[in-house]
């Protein structure tokens, strides 16, 4: 009785989960560290997808290499405003606390306004749903993440 016990916790095989990652455009490190994950889970065994509102197309290689991508192409005029140069995040010069709150302000309303596309494209979202995803993984800067969990009725977020 023990070693036929064994010899199923043995053999035990687990089921890969389906998992969600929402890889924002906060950044080409942002985009690397995601792609990392999701690639991990993939050669771990599971089914791995990952949605990425695409705000600078030179970097979509830094997605994922081995996950499935969903890819949100952005407005131009969007891609734009998330160049680094327009963004600058890392200026050395604007070292006064109004001007980073200013530059931290502009950013977030630039994220919201990416969510606020991604959400509204009903093609992307019934794609998303379709897949019933069991887990979804974002970063607590990617706030944008959460809405699109939420849409997709994804219950266990990472």
């Amino acid at each position: 009785m023990k070693s036929t016990l064994l010899l199923l916790a043995i053999l035990h095989v687990a089921e890969p989960y389906k998992i969600l990652v929402f890889s924002a455009p906060l950044g080409y490190s942002h985009m690397q560290f995601m792609g990392q994950i999701a690639d991990i889970l993939q050669e771990a065994g599971h089914d791995v997808t990952v949605v990425h509102p695409v705000g600078m197309p030179k970097y979509v290689k830094a997605v994922s290499k081995l996950a499935k991508q969903v890819l949100f192409e952005l407005p131009e005029e969007t891609q734009k405003h998330l160049d680094p140069k327009n963004l600058k995040v890392w200026d050395t010069n604007s070292g006064s606390i109004s001007q980073q709150i200013e530059m931290f302000n502009d950013f977030s309303e630039l994220q919201i306004q990416i969510c606020d596309l991604l959400l509204g494209d009903n093609r992307t979202i019934e794609t998303l749903r379709r897949e019933h995803f069991d887990v979804g993984i974002t970063e607590l800067l990617a706030i944008c993440g959460f809405g699109v969990f939420n849409v997709c009725a994804i219950h266990f977020i990472l």
